[in-house]
Formats: structure tokens, C-alpha cells, sequence
């Protein structure tokens, strides 16, 4: 019987310190580095189990090869599902404010070189506006026009809002 071996990726995640040793963060949440046997695949993403999917995908790996994420140290799987299904989603917030997967989609190939690839604030800086959550905590800082409301609506749908999430077997429409 001829059958193929399953390999499994196991990515390991650490968060990222800034120089004073604390943990960084960003609007979006923790900073996070990944690596996959010893070789950094990810670096300062809030995301790292997704975006490692992505960088391995891109690198020509299988997109049905298995990833596992652990944190350091621990010997315990903290997310699973495959390469081609992690690198389709991303994480957002719902409307209640809880973290759910929603389908990725590279601003990039949307807004060319005009789409925001870094931080929105260095770690150092202290928020402009503190008290309430507000719009722009969802937007990274930038303020919600229309055509942003729009755009959100149409990558998105009701699907942030209805707290879908996805697993390893579930389907993501790209």
C-alpha cells in the first residue's frame, strides 16, 4: 500500500520584548516572534500562527501540511489546522470585542504600496487618546471614513460581528 508520510510543522512562539525587556505591544495586541525548527519565519506579529502560514505557503510548502503553534517552553499544541487554511484567515475583533478568525485579505494587492505594512505607534510612545474604546481602536489608530465602513463591510460582512470562527476542518471562503 503506498501511502504518504504526514508531516507536521510546529511552529514556536515567543513574545517579542523591547529593549527594556518588557513584552511589546501593538494596537492590534501582543507582539509575537515564530519560528519553525530554530529559523525566525515570523517577527513582531500579533498573529504569528496565521502569518507563519502564510510566509510557508509562499515559501512552497504544501498547503495541506499539518501546523501546529506552541508557545515556548510548553510541550502543548496551542492552535492546529493545516498550512492552506491558517494562511486564508486572520484574526479580528467581533462587535462585542472578542477575538474571531475572518478571511485574510492582503492590502496589498488592494491599495498597492499605500497600505500600511508597520506598526501603527512605536511600542515607547503612550496612546493619544486614552479612556473609551472607540472606532479607531479597531482601525488602527486611523479614523473611520466611509469608504474605510465600506470596505470593512465588504471584506467582512456579518461575519465579525457573529463571532464565526474557523477549524481545522471548517471551510473559509477566500
Amino acid at each position: 500500500m503506498t501511502g504518504t508520510i504526514a508531516t507536521t510543522i510546529v511552529l514556536v512562539v515567543s513574545p517579542w520584548l523591547n529593549a527594556d525587556g518588557r513584552k511589546a505591544y501593538s494596537t492590534r495586541g501582543q507582539l509575537f516572534d515564530g519560528k519553525v525548527d530554530g529559523r525566525f519565519v515570523v517577527k513582531r506579529s500579533p498573529t504569528p500562527f496565521c502569518a507563519a502560514a502564510r510566509v510557508l505557503l509562499a515559501e512552497g510548502l504544501d498547503p495541506a501540511t499539518k501546523l501546529v503553534m506552541r508557545h515556548e517552553g510548553s510541550t502543548h499544541d496551542a492552535l492546529r489546522s493545516t498550512v492552506g487554511a491558517a494562511a486564508k484567515i486572520t484574526v479580528a475583533d467581533s462587535s462585542t470585542g472578542k477575538p474571531v478568525f475572518v478571511p485574510w485579505v492582503d492590502l496589498r494587492e488592494t491599495y498597492g504600496s499605500t497600505a500600511r505594512s508597520g506598526p501603527p505607534m512605536r511600542e515607547t510612545e503612550s496612546p493619544a487618546v486614552s479612556g473609551t474604546r472607540d472606532a479607531r481602536t479597531r482601525t488602527g489608530g486611523r479614523p473611520m471614513t466611509r469608504s474605510s465602513i465600506l470596505t470593512w463591510r465588504q471584506v467582512y460582512g456579518d461575519r465579525a460581528a457573529h463571532g464565526n470562527s474557523v477549524g481545522e476542518d471548517a471551510e473559509v471562503d477566500a
